[in-house]
C-alpha cells in the first residue's frame, strides 16, 4: 500500500499494484489539495481516502473510494462508487440507470468516447474515479458547511429551469392545442408530440447550459468536474462542441414536434 497526504489533514491510500497506485494516489492528493485550499479553505479535517476499486469486470467499469475520519470534529464514514459498462453498452446503461439526466449525458459521452473503443474501457474507469472524487468533495463540501459557488448556483438553476420547462410548456401546449382544435382535437398525437417535445426541452436546455458555463466551473468545481466526467470528454472545448451539437439536433426535433403539434 502506497498513501500520501493532503496538507496533512487528508491521506489517500490504495492497495492497487505500484506501477498504477503512484500516479493514482498523486492525481488523487493534487485534486483533493486544490480544493481543499480553495477559498475559503477548510480546516479542522482528519480524513483517510481509500480508493478500494478500479477495475473493469464482466464487461463493467468500476471505482470505489471509502471516506472515514473526521470534519470539524463530526466523525464521517461514506463509500462512494460509480459504475459504468464498457464499450457501446455505455450510451444505453447511462440511459437506463441515469433516467433523463444519464440519457443526456449519454449523448455527449457516447459520441466522445466513440473513437475510443481500442482504450479497453479506459475512458470508462477513468470517468468512474473522476465522479467519485468530485462526489468525495462535494461531500466534504456539504458536512463542513462549506457554501456553494456561485457558479454552481448558476449550475443548479440550470438543472431545475430544465425540468420546469420540460413539464409545464409541453403541458400549457397540449392543453392550448387541445382548445383550439376542439372536436378535431386527436388525444394520442398530442400527447406523443408533447413528449417529444418536453424531452427535447429538457435536453436543449441541459446541453446548451453545460455548453456555456465557464471554464473555471469544471476546473475547480467539484459540481462541474463531475458534470464533465459525466460526458467522457476531457476536452473542455471538444466537450462545449459536442454538447452544442447535440443540443442543436435536439433544437431541431423540438422544432418538429412543436410543428406536428400544430398540423396534428
Amino acid at each position: 500500500m502506497s498513501s500520501s497526504s493532503v496538507a496533512n489533514t487528508v491521506d489517500v491510500s490504495t492497495y492497487l499494484p505500484d506501477e498504477e497506485c503512484e500516479a493514482l494516489v498523486d492525481g488523487m492528493r493534487q485534486a483533493f489539495h486544490s480544493h481543499l485550499n480553495r477559498e475559503p479553505a477548510l480546516r479542522g479535517l482528519d480524513l483517510r481516502v481509500r480508493l478500494k476499486r478500479f477495475d473493469i469486470r464482466f464487461g463493467s467499469a468500476r471505482a470505489m473510494i471509502d471516506l472515514e475520519g473526521s470534519i470539524d470534529g463530526t466523525p464521517i464514514s461514506k463509500t462512494i462508487s460509480h459504475k459504468r459498462l464498457v464499450g457501446v453498452e455505455n450510451a444505453v446503461g447511462g440511459a437506463v440507470g441515469g433516467a433523463i439526466g444519464g440519457m443526456v449525458a449519454a449523448a455527449v459521452r457516447s459520441a466522445a468516447q466513440a473513437a475510443a473503443r481500442g482504450q479497453g474501457g479506459a475512458a470508462e474507469l477513468n470517468g468512474c474515479l473522476e465522479e467519485c472524487i468530485a462526489d468525495a468533495m462535494i461531500f466534504i463540501d456539504q458536512t463542513a458547511g462549506r457554501g456553494k459557488s456561485d457558479r454552481t448556483k448558476v449550475w443548479h438553476f440550470i438543472l431545475r429551469a430544465r425540468w420546469i420547462a420540460g413539464l409545464l410548456v409541453p403541458c400549457a401546449s397540449f392543453l392550448a392545442y387541445k382548445i383550439i382544435s376542439g372536436d378535431d382535437f386527436d388525444m394520442a398525437g398530442g400527447i406523443v408530440m408533447s413528449v417529444i417535445e418536453a424531452l427535447s426541452l429538457f435536453g436543449t436546455i441541459h446541453l446548451f447550459g453545460l455548453a456555456f458555463m465557464p471554464k473555471s466551473f469544471f476546473l475547480d468545481d467539484p459540481y462541474g468536474q463531475k458534470a464533465l466526467a459525466r460526458t467522457g470528454v476531457k476536452s473542455i472545448l471538444l466537450m462545449r462542441l459536442l454538447a452544442m451539437a447535440c443540443g442543436s439536433f435536439i433544437s431541431i426535433m423540438l422544432v418538429i414536434s412543436l410543428r406536428g403539434l400544430l398540423c396534428i
